[in-house]
């Protein structure tokens, strides 16, 4: 087992245990001042977003799992899964790709109090584990790739589950706009029904599905709250290679575009809310 710990905070109540599973490692440029994995990370953001939401009451113990190597929890033990993003795709029929998604079919099916949230490639692999039998696909955005902080228009229903997100801007729409750091070419393509309570948690001008909830149970979102400018730049200059295709000045645009302001400490407060359950307010 390569499990670590970490308290977020101390206080009265049950303890939430948070299991985040670790699908990819930070680009070479990156460890040296971040970590080896996404999940520091999270856990950074998350606790900080409980020391801004004051929830002093709740002590919050995060896990980590390298599911690449084969290391999971035993989801009898933990209060919500939390899946990070990857280079990999949702696709990939790469044997721990394969797994993951078996667990996390698992997980949903035997599980029912164990909440389930995943950003960008954990996006994609929970809808399509979870919704690919109802119609939705993974496949490559046909608008091609989206790098950079761009808004996403959000449905009422998550601002109306989540309060502190009705501290952003309104847009054109008249909808709040979350403005997150993007770096993905695959996206979720939905049917025109979704099961039960299942929605889109709103779309971009670029994407039109940037995320999916089921109240109580699944909170996908496309974006990378966990990642700010010199992360994901650096990303992008490491992946996005002129040699792959990527002209000069199609990553100078998308380098620009990730020094734009974000709402990650928002994303944050939501995320840590949904995870540990049962609190009202942002």
């Amino acid at each position: 087992m390569t499990a670590k710990e970490n308290a977020a905070s101390t206080g009265p109540e049950r303890p939430r245990h948070i299991a985040i599973l670790d699908t990819d490692v930070m680009v070479p440029s990156v460890q040296p001042s971040r970590g080896k994995y996404y999940s520091a990370q999270y856990i950074k953001l998350l606790a900080a977003a409980a020391s801004r939401l004051g929830l002093s009451d709740i002590a919050v113990t995060f896990s980590t799992w390298d599911v690449v190597a084969g290391s999971y929890p035993d989801p009898a033990a933990v209060d919500a899964i939390l899946v990070t993003g990857s280079i990999a795709a949702a696709y990939d029929t790469d044997p721990w790709v394969l797994r993951l998604g078996d667990f996390l079919r698992d997980v949903y099916a035997s599980h029912p109090r164990v909440r389930i949230f995943g950003t960008c490639f954990g996006h994609q692999l929970i809808g399509q584990v979870l919704l690919g039998p109802h119609g939705a696909v993974v496949e490559k955005d046909p608008n091609g790739y989206e790098f950079g902080v761009k808004t996403i228009e959000l449905v009422p229903k998550l601002v109306e589950d989540f309060p502190c997100l009705r501290t952003l801007g309104k847009g054109n729409e008249a909808a709040h706009g979350l403005r997150l750091q993007m770096c993905h070419g695959d996206h979720v393509a939905l049917p025109d029904a979704l099961p039960g309570g299942w929605t889109s948690i709103g779309g971009s001008a670029h994407c039109r599905v940037q995320g999916l909830y089921e109240p109580g149970r699944v909170l996908t979102i496309q974006p990378h709250f966990e990642c700010d400018q010199f992360i994901m730049e650096e990303t992008i200059r490491h992946f996005y290679t002129p040699d792959k295709g990527f002209s000069a000045g199609f990553l100078q645009s998308a380098f620009e575009g990730t020094r734009r302001e974000d709402d990650a400490g928002v994303a944050a407060e939501m995320v840590l809310l949904f995870l540990v359950g049962g609190v009202s307010g942002c």
